[in-house]
């Protein structure tokens, strides 16, 4: 201490500094045995305290936010630049492009998260597609099923976890209508396996493999960051789609495909 006090810019005053510091760390750890990172516990003490002051719908805001970085396996790392975009390899695209083309049906099992300007929304889905249509269920963090959505020839249902049901023409209409924010299942059924869905695309790129890396579409700006073979299909288990209201982030745990 009385090294800092003659000179505490000088290189010496800075040795003292570190020396004390670990000095201080040692005592400390030595009456406290088990309690090695106090720093975290004041960091939670903290967050604690400042959650208290926050009103419900600061507390989702944040909460949503958390989930969604887990989601995305977002450390406290830096993230690598996106890769160029270039145009699909022509030949290893058309042969993954046939390869998906045989799917007639699947089923996935994963999670979702969604986030509009106002609202948000992070939880369990299972998603079965079929012949007929396409059956959606919603599940909590916790795996409570909080409803289910419906798609046939007749047009869209969402059933509520408390049985209610709400018919409409389409999902996109259904779900703005009562979720507040629009699900692209237009699209969504061609873009969750990595292809395109029929009319245009804006942008298309993809890696040596022929799968897609990204891809823009009736408005979405699309990234597959992972792929994964199921039954010696390789189908996308990361996929971020973002338009102007909506960022959705989905994460696929298992695929179930078949042709007919």
């Amino acid at each position: 201490r009385k090294v800092q006090d003659i000179d505490e810019f000088s290189k010496i005053a800075e040795l003292a500094r570190t020396a004390r510091s670990k000095i201080a760390e040692k005592s400390f750890r030595s009456v406290t045995p088990k309690m090695e990172r106090m720093d975290a516990v004041m960091y939670c003490l903290g967050a604690i305290e400042r959650f208290e002051k926050m009103s419900l719908a600061e507390v989702q805001k944040a909460g949503f936010e958390i989930a969604l970085l887990g989601l995305t396996v977002v450390a406290c790392t830096t993230l690598p630049p996106s890769p160029p975009v270039v145009p699909p390899p022509a030949a290893q695209y058309q042969s993954h492009l046939a390869q998906i083309n045989k799917i007639r049906f699947f089923a996935m099992n994963g999670r979702m998260a969604i986030m509009t300007e106002s609202k948000g929304f992070s939880g369990g889905l299972h998603w079965h597609h079929h012949g007929e249509g396409d059956d959606l269920d919603f599940f909590s963090p916790l795996g409570t099923q909080l409803g289910k959505l419906t798609r046939d020839a007749d047009g869209v249902t969402l059933t509520t976890s408390t049985q209610n049901s709400i018919h409409a023409n389409d999902a996109e209409t259904l779900t703005q209508q009562t979720l507040g924010w629009s699900l692209p299942m237009s699209g969504l059924t061609d873009w969750i396996l990595g292809r395109p869905a029929q009319g245009p695309v804006e942008v298309l790129a993809s890696d040596v493999k022929g799968n897609i890396t990204h891809m823009m579409q009736q408005g979405w700006d699309i990234h597959y960051a992972d792929y994964a073979d199921f039954n010696d299909v390789t189908l996308p288990v990361k996929i971020t789609l973002k338009s102007q209201k909506l960022d959705l982030k989905l994460v696929i745990e298992s695929w179930q495909t078949g042709a007919e």
